[in-house]
């Protein structure tokens, strides 16, 4: 019965139990699919019912378990953010009276977020993206107690099957956690297989396709059909005319092709202290700063990112936090972030800036403005 073939092994190691049979799991499928058909309480519509029970009941299971996994993980989310702002208030507590803002956890994980890569979809990134988190980490100075918390939320819906399998002391350790992560990531790389080797249909040739076959020729060895261009409208000689070409045509003014273009927009910042031009990308998903405006900061140790562009080969560049401010009213804003920026030795803009490290810029030079108009408002107040 084909329907065997097509099943799960371990549907079909349920319908063998099912069948009063003792199969092995071990078993292959062709294996479990001879000792089924030779039961002796076999019957083939019978068997057919019986199996699409097996696998309703089968998936209806996995996803109830999903279900359960996913709303594990937002309570262990929740209990996570509790407990940290419990700590953080302890620790604001002990602080001799000092004002401290308290950030909770989604402040810290935005924070965190903004200084390390998107989290990758494809196995062979893990290894960079957490070598950037731990950055991020020294950048921020994250706590040990706190790092495992925040790359819980970070990874977010990835990794709820890990809730499962793991116990509560490897949760709370970033180290163990990170392996965890990395050996189930990397056991989804895909295999490289052998690249199929094209040949033309006609004779066999692997140096040619069929539309280029010499057995496709005539014997004066013209093509079947040439495309030539004619401006008179007559027939050409020697070949079939396969299509003409109208030399007039109508020519598009510039200023029309341009409102159809996306405008393009830039912003002044301040890179290390030197004023720029930087060109706001959506399509960038890190910071990409040419290397000649920082020349004072050092590249030595640091680690590298490959850049692939729409034509030519990826690039290898640097990376490093390089401090950037907005501009305002032509003077450079005091307030500067340490951003995570590409350092490429060529590049057409000065800067090339995603939306989301712009957001932050904006809110950093907002929050120094209002704390400014507040630092004035309080000396007229006194005077």
């Amino acid at each position: 019965m084909a329907i065997l073939i097509r099943s799960r092994k371990i549907d079909l190691i349920q319908l063998a139990r099912d069948l009063n049979e003792s199969p092995d799991p071990s078993m292959s499928k062709i294996v479990l699919r001879d000792l089924i058909t030779s039961s002796k309480y076999y019957k083939e519509e019978e068997a057919k019912e019986l199996l699409e029970v097996i696998t309703a009941e089968r998936l209806e299971t996995e996803q109830q378990q999903k279900l359960e996994q996913q709303e594990q993980l937002s309570i262990e989310k929740l209990r996570l953010e509790v407990e940290l702002s419990r700590n953080v208030n302890q620790s604001a507590s002990l602080n001799n009276g000092q004002a401290s803002r308290v950030k909770s956890l989604d402040e810290i994980v935005k924070l965190v977020r903004l200084l390390t890569v998107k989290v990758p979809n494809k196995s062979d990134g893990w290894d960079y993206f957490f070598s950037s988190l731990e950055k991020a980490f020294a950048n921020e100075n994250v706590s040990d107690e706190f790092k495992p918390k925040v790359l819980l939320c970070m990874l977010g819906d990835k990794v709820s099957n890990l809730l499962v399998n793991l116990g509560e002391e490897e949760l709370k350790d970033y180290e163990s956690l990170k392996q965890v992560v990395l050996k189930e990531k990397n056991f989804d790389k895909p295999k490289v297989t052998e690249i199929k080797k094209f040949t033309c249909f006609t004779c066999g040739s692997d140096k040619h396709f069929k539309r280029d076959c010499p057995k496709n020729k005539g014997i004066d060895n013209k093509r079947l059909n040439v495309n030539k261009v004619s401006t008179e409208g007559m027939e050409l000689e020697n070949g079939t005319v396969a299509a003409r070409v109208d030399l007039l045509g109508k020519v598009i003014p510039r200023r029309d092709i341009e409102d159809k273009l996306s405008k393009l927009v830039k912003t002044s910042i301040s890179v290390d202290g030197k004023l720029v031009h930087a060109l706001v990308d959506s399509g960038t998903e890190i910071t990409v700063v040419k290397k000649e405006l920082v020349p004072g900061i050092s590249v030595e140790g640091a680690s590298t990112i490959y850049l692939k562009g729409i034509f030519g080969p990826a690039v290898k560049c640097p990376l490093v936090y390089v401090p950037i401010g907005l501009a305002t009213g032509g003077q450079v804003n005091v307030v500067h972030q340490q951003v995570l920026c590409a350092l490429p030795e060529v590049l057409v803009e000065d800067v090339l800036l995603p939306p989301d490290v712009l957001d932050m810029l904006g809110g950093a030079r907002s929050e120094e403005n209002s704390l400014a108009q507040s630092s004035q408002d309080l000396r007229w107040k006194f005077r």
